[in-house]
């Protein structure tokens, strides 16, 4: 007789024991304190660009919230690492940055400055300059002035900015901000596209970091 053979065959296959399901793998949770950059809408997807210790990162926060920080904020921020897929690539996967939380932490010196100096100072900007790079000349001027310890721009704008005016020309991959005073002689700001968040000054013959 086979019969006995074959049942304890199956009885044995029906109670293996089965090895248990993985776990779904959880998105890393974080928090630590970052200055801020910029929020930047022009892409698919809304970015926290922050810097922190030297390293610049892009974190997604799509929201229809106002974001008010400004360049030089110190603000904290709680976000994920999960996996992303690019629109339009559904196939292509990495682990990308979510916001999850913000919160301001310390005030930088533009926001300072913007709360204590009524923007008085005039810009003349050439033709067909987009509404995109016009937001970014005029931050970008602003967070000079706030920070520059170049003498005497600094004693104007702290004094009597509705003397200043800066004129705006396209230069290489970028734009030059000539500032102008009734009577001092200014810096020149360079402000090269292709490098946002460093600023530059121009003398007429070589361009180094802003001081």
């Amino acid at each position: 007789m086979k019969f006995p053979l074959l049942f304890l065959i199956v009885l044995f296959a029906c109670n293996t024991p089965t090895a248990p399901a993985a776990k779904e793998k959880q998105d890393d949770i974080h928090l630590d304190n970052f200055t801020f950059l910029d929020y930047n809408q022009e892409g698919d997807e809304s970015l926290f660009i922050v810097c922190r210790k030297g390293d610049t990162l892009a974190m997604i926060y799509n929201t229809e919230e106002g974001i008010t920080y400004q360049m030089g904020d110190r603000i904290g921020l709680v976000w994920k690492d999960s996996a992303y897929s690019p629109a339009g690539d559904p196939q292509s996967s990495y682990t990308a940055h979510f916001v999850q939380q913000h919160t301001l932490v310390k005030e930088g010196a533009l926001s300072r400055f913007l709360k204590s100096h009524p923007v008085t100072f005039t810009f003349v900007f050439p033709d067909q300059v987009t509404e995109y790079a016009h937001d970014i000349i005029f931050k970008r001027a602003c967070y000079y002035m706030a920070n520059t310890a170049s003498q005497p721009l600094r004693s104007i704008v702290d004094k009597q900015t509705d003397s200043l005016s800066i004129n705006v020309e396209e230069m290489n991959k970028g734009f030059l901000l000539r500032f102008k005073h009734t009577t001092d002689s200014l810096p020149q700001l360079y402000i090269n596209f292709e490098e946002l968040y460093q600023l530059y000054e121009y003398d007429g013959v070589s361009i180094r970091p802003a001081s």
